[in-house]
């Protein structure tokens, strides 16, 4: 073999570390962007450390990466889309695969109201949440929530005027709480939104919170928050309550993705929106 073609090896070798190098840095930043995101920004794991948070990259598609995650006990896993700015457009977390039964939890009494079809709600900001074994008050104590964690829904009972629901929330603790302390999100409990002609991605989350529209005639909700851009997808009425869990800044305006009070979601200029009731 004579030199040329050992530098030619040599160079060819070279390039493939390089390749290999440049991947894998494309790769370990949206994974750690992931892992980060999972155990500073979800109310529920942030007592986590994030040595027990697993991630891996599933796959990427013109710079958008999905990546895999996974808390290290098995009581929770998802996905989060990272763009190729590092920033999180998208986070999903798995429904549990086992149900809430007398052998997963025998503490909680499951005969109280009835079934219905799961949605996913989020606890209200605030302070920690008991989770109790029946509806009603001072009841055996079977978990707690923190405040803004995600929860599935499974069951719900009245107890006079007073709403109480059976909610599984993203550590796998399960239990009665009171319905007024929820936020509703989604009737699918796969994702946030339900209408496909809505644009989600614009933005960022933020902790959903109560408000209503201004008072006035009815409008229409729309498809993206782009002045000009926007086509209607629903109608929202004047002082109808709506919960806002997005924003979107567009040239000095502020827009919210908000869903009303018949489920219906779009966007809107939050000039429409009275002050938010946290």
């Amino acid at each position: 073999m004579n030199v040329n073609s050992i530098l030619s090896i040599g160079i060819a070798i070279a390039s493939l570390n390089l390749l290999t190098q440049a991947t894998l840095a494309q790769t370990s930043e949206p994974v750690q962007s992931c892992r980060n995101y999972v155990g500073n920004s979800i109310p529920a794991f942030r007592n986590i450390p994030l040595s027990e948070i697993e991630v891996s990259p599933q796959d990427t598609t013109a710079g958008v990466t999905t990546v895999n995650w996974r808390i290290t006990s098995g009581v929770a896993s998802g996905t989060c889309t990272v763009a190729a700015d590092g920033k999180i457009s998208d986070f999903r977390q798995n429904p549990p695969a086992e149900p809430i039964n007398a052998e997963t939890h025998p503490a909680i009494e499951q005969q109280w109201g009835e079934d219905i079809t799961p949605y996913r709600g989020q606890i209200e900001p605030g302070s920690v949440q008991r989770l109790q074994s029946r509806p009603g008050r001072r009841n055996q104590t079977t978990g707690e929530v923190s405040p803004e964690e995600l929860v599935t829904v499974y069951r719900r009972h009245m107890d006079g005027n007073t709403a109480w629901v059976m909610v599984r929330g993203q550590l796998g603790q399960a239990g009665w709480i009171n319905e007024s302390r929820l936020l509703l999100l989604s009737q699918d409990i796969g994702n946030y939104g339900s209408s496909s002609a809505v644009e989600y991605s614009w933005g960022e989350e933020i902790p959903p919170y109560r408000t209503q529209i201004t008072n006035g005639i009815s409008f229409e909700l729309l498809h993206r928050p782009i002045r000009g851009e926007g086509l209607p997808v629903a109608p929202i009425r004047g002082n109808e309550g709506v919960i806002v869990y997005r924003t979107h800044q567009d040239r000095g305006l502020t827009w919210a993705l908000v869903k009303g009070e018949f489920g219906q979601e779009g966007w809107v200029n939050t000039r429409r929106l009275i002050r938010p009731q946290r």
